[in-house]
């Protein structure tokens, strides 16, 4: 029966089976082993999945987020195996009155015996991810809080998304309005410069109409071998005036149909700032 329980979870049975760990010595590696699972039970009996990465890391995936959980040994100053020349060294130093006799080392830079256990991503999302062995506790006894932390990161990245969500919803919106402003102020504009047309038109056919009047007058008065040329020019002229002149037109003028493109767009709505300031988007403000 106790065969049959170890062997019930494959991802228990797949971490049993590791044989090294990457980052621990071989003294450390059983009881890396151990704290992989029991750290990967607690995760399964919250009803989250487990996975064991390619680097012998566990991944636990807390719906939408993975955290991945990496078993790692201290390194530093550990004795050093001294040799025979090393041990006459010392003697011949102690010996010495003055202290001025070389010593050989007597440590080297290897791993410490004290693990940590490190979630790897924990940095990006605000929450504390390292736990030591320390003089009162060792990491087998931060399980629970390991699994707290990946819940915790899941809860974050789902707050975080919902947020951009909500500020994307928000730009949208803001989007939206703008291109009504636009088009409420392209229409206005393209109105009033018809209607500042048809006044320009109106009085250059007035103007030019008083013009001729007084050349017809001219003529009158004077002499002029062009005259014929200049009555010719003055029919002309009045015609121009009567083609321009929007009191004449048949039907008379009306509110024109303003037609634009996105394009047209652009200059007629609101200046704001950027949507991405530092590559992110920002939540959108407080109403």
């Amino acid at each position: 029966m106790a065969t049959q329980r170890r062997s019930a979870d494959p991802i228990l049975a797949e971490i049993r089976a590791l044989k090294v760990i990457a980052e621990l010595s071989d003294k450390q590696t059983r009881r890396g082993i151990r704290i992989l699972i029991a750290v990967a039970r607690e995760a399964r009996g919250r009803g989250y999945e487990c996975m064991v990465h390619r680097d012998d890391r566990l991944e636990i995936c807390v719906r939408q987020t993975v955290s991945t959980v990496a078993v790692k040994e201290q390194y530093g100053r550990i004795p050093r195996k001294l040799t025979a020349q090393d041990r006459k060294w010392l003697e011949e130093a102690k010996a010495d009155p003055n202290g001025l006799h070389p010593k050989p080392r007597t440590w080297e830079r290897g791993p410490t015996g004290r693990l940590y256990v490190d979630i790897l991503e924990s940095h990006s999302s605000g929450h504390a991810g390292t736990w030591h062995d320390s003089e009162q506790k060792r990491v087998e006894e931060y399980v629970t809080a390991i699994v707290n932390c990946a819940e915790n990161r899941a809860g974050s990245a789902e707050a975080r998304a919902a947020s951009e969500e909500r500020a994307r919803e928000y730009y949208r919106r803001e989007a939206e309005l703008d291109r009504e402003v636009a088009i409420e102020r392209l229409t206005q504009a393209r109105l009033v410069e018809e209607l500042h047309s048809q006044v320009d038109n109106w009085r250059r056919a007035q103007d030019i109409r008083a013009y001729c009047e007084h050349l017809e007058q001219r003529i009158l008065d004077t002499s002029s071998e062009s005259a014929d040329s200049t009555r010719e020019w003055i029919d002309w002229a009045k015609g121009h005036a009567d083609a321009i002149d929007p009191l004449l037109q048949d039907p008379l003028p009306s509110s024109p149909t303003v037609k634009w493109t996105e394009a047209d767009l652009a200059p007629y709505k609101p200046k704001r700032s950027s949507l991405f300031g530092s590559g992110s988007l920002r939540p959108p403000p407080l109403s």
